[in-house]
């Protein structure tokens, strides 16, 4: 399982069609290994600042149906240590 370290130092992180900048995309990806605040931070990330317009991206609508209903399968859309993604279905 990716780490937060893991994410910080991914050279590239999915931008999701350009919905999210590199700052957006590690902030989200970090609150994805959190393990018991996840699902509250994931959602203050929506919440704050209209995010709640990139669920238009179905990518994104995923990722929080994932996490918010499907404990512990975020990891699919983590990224690994050598910068490959999991974007399993």
């Amino acid at each position: 399982m990716p780490t937060e370290d893991d994410v910080l130092h991914s050279e590239e992180l999915p931008d999701f069609s350009g919905t999210l900048s590199r700052d957006e995309s590690e902030m989200l990806f970090s609150y994805l290994v959190v393990d018991y605040a996840r699902i509250p931070m994931v959602l203050n990330f929506f919440a704050e600042k209209d995010r709640v317009t990139y669920l238009i991206n179905e990518e994104l609508q995923q990722l929080l149906t994932a996490a918010l209903f499907e404990s512990g399968k975020t990891d699919r859309f983590l990224p690994v240590y050598d910068n490959q993604y999991l974007f399993g279905t």
